[in-house]
This record gives C-alpha cells, structure tokens and sequence, in this order.
C-alpha cells in the first residue's frame, strides 16, 4: 500500500503537491489564503461581543472606544493561537472528516513546525498585550485561553460539556469587554450570551451527527456523540434556544426598560423575536444536516442571517432616546 505523507511525519516536507513557488506572486497569494483559513481570520467577528458592553452603555469616552478596539485585536490574536493548537490535536480526525480534512494543516499545506511556532508567536503577543492594555483584561484573556487549551485537549470529547464550554467561552468575550469599560457584569447579558452560543453550538453537532449518520451510518470521530443522542441533541439545543429568548425578553422588561435609556420601548422587542426566528432558522438548517459550517460563518455568508441582523440592529438604534 502506498504510503501517505503527513506533516506529523515530514514536517519539512513541502505542504502541498505542485503549490506555486514562494517568490511567485500566484505563491505568496496561496500562502496568504492558507494562514488567513489556518488562522480562522473570519471567525474574529466573534470578538464583536467586546463591543456590546460598550454599546449598550449607550454614554462612553474616546479611550474606552480605543481600549475595546485593541480588545477585540488582542482576543483575534490569541483565539488565532488557540485555533492552532486544535487543528494541531485534531489532525488525525481531521483527516478522516468529509470537510475538514481540506484544512491547511489537515491536508498537509502547512507544516506542523510552523503551526506550532505561529501558535506560540500569537498566544505570547496577545497576551503580552492584554496584560499591557488592563490587568484585569490580562487575566481575562489568559482565562479564556486555558480554557480554550482544555476544550481542544479534553471537554471538546465529552458530550454536553463540550457546548457548555463553548457558551462559557462567549461569555468570556463579554465579560472582557466589560471589564475594558470598567462596566459592571450583566447576569443577564451574560446568561442570554450563554444558552444562546450553547444552542447553536449544539445545532453545529446535531448537523454532524446528521450528516454522518446519512452518509455512512457513523457518529463523527472524537466527538462522543453516539446515533441515540440525536434526539437529545434537538431537544437540548431548541430549548437552550427557547430559554435564551425569554431571558432576553426578561432583561428587556426589568432592566433596560427601567433604565430610562429607550423611548421607543415597543420596538425592543422586535430584538428578542428576531434573535430567536434567526435561531429556529439555523436549527432547521442543522435538523437537516445542511449546517456543517459554524453557525457564525454560516451566517456571514447567507443573505436571510444579514437581513435579521440589519433589522434587529436598526430597531435597537430607534428604540433609543
């Protein structure tokens, strides 16, 4: 049987069969597109949770704006270093899986001693930064890389646990962006954060499940999901859904009504119920096995989810004195 190379192996060897050469304009190009997919550079929307705080403080200064601006540089950064440290663990899996197998690291385009290098160049400026812009933030930072480092070695195999430290790590992204305002943690904002990143976390692993178990009667491997749990994993994600809209609806009618800082107050509630559509939306995309992308991404990239979010934002914005 002909011998697979792999950059575990070979980590010198040349990362992918006839790629152009590195002085080559169309090389330096392939390169760029490589880094910017091993380093997940579109999945730095996320860190647009450190702006919410900020927003909904409605009333902030010129050097909060600039430390949540370096905020959302530095969480890009170091969430780039943690990226490479799960394709890294991931390989073997990777390679087996109908997707992600094409990943730079997975399909040999990027070496395995480069990733290494560039994931412990990222995790070292970013946390060099956060330290310098805020202690508190420093700490933050590094709270959310340890946990990070314990989802890609450990909870990301453990059924339930692994969607719980996703939402954990959403709200991690708030609750920095807090503390770069010196704003009070909101158990609200927080516990909507949390149930909402959670359903869609699960609805990425009820699509997989769905999806293997069509193509090939498998689970998807180093997951723990097994072909019973597909129940579950509907009825848990949908209803994590259902409870993060009525926490919203909660939060709207005790706090941010009673604050005084919305005249419109009929027009919040279109937030809550477009939130909650755009879920059931991208669950029925996951019951169907169409959602093999993570929700986030799925999102930048479909037309109806850019709709919802133009609309909740602009009904947000006039409900405002």
């Amino acid at each position: 049987m002909k011998a697979v190379s792999s950059p575990l192996v070979e980590p010198d060897a040349a990362p992918v069969e006839n790629m152009e050469r590195a002085d080559d304009p169309a090389g330096r190009r392939s390169q760029w597109a490589l880094w910017a997919a091993a380093l997940r550079l579109h999945q730095w929307v996320k860190n647009v949770l450190l702006v919410v705080p900020l927003l909904l403080a409605h009333e902030f200064t010129m050097r909060q704006c600039v430390d949540v601006a370096l905020g959302f540089l530095i969480f890009g950064i170091v969430a780039s270093g943690t990226y490479l440290i799960n394709d890294l663990n991931d390989l073997r899996a990777d390679r087996a899986h109908p997707a992600k197998r094409l990943r730079p690291l997975a399909s040999g385009a990027i070496s395995v001693r480069a990733a290494v290098a560039a994931s412990a160049f990222l995790l070292l400026t970013g946390l060099t930064g956060a330290f310098l812009v805020d202690q508190e933030f420093g700490f933050t930072t590094l709270a959310y890389v340890a946990i990070t480092a314990a989802y890609s070695f450990r909870l990301k195999r453990e059924p339930m646990f692994d969607v719980f430290t996703i939402g954990v790590l959403f709200v991690a992204r708030l609750v920095a962006g807090m503390v770069l305002i010196d704003n009070q943690i909101s158990l609200w904002l927080s516990g909507f954060a949390f149930t909402l990143f959670m359903s869609l976390a699960m609805a990425k692993r009820h699509s997989e499940l769905t999806t293997f178990l069509r193509s090939s009667g498998s689970t998807p491997m180093g997951r723990g999901y097994e072909a019973e749990d597909i129940g579950l994993t509907r009825a848990f994600g949908v209803g994590s859904a259902l409870i993060a809209f009525l926490i919203m609806l909660l939060y709207f009618q005790f706090q941010a009504l009673a604050s005084g800082l919305y005249d419109a107050v009929e027009l919040l509630y279109v937030v809550p119920v477009a939130v909650f559509a755009w879920t059931l939306r991208i669950w029925l995309k996951a019951n169907r096995g169409l959602l093999m992308d993570d929700p986030i991404t799925f999102a930048l990239r479909d037309r109806i989810s850019w709709c919802y979010a133009i609309f909740t934002f602009l009904a947000w914005l006039v409900a405002i004195k």
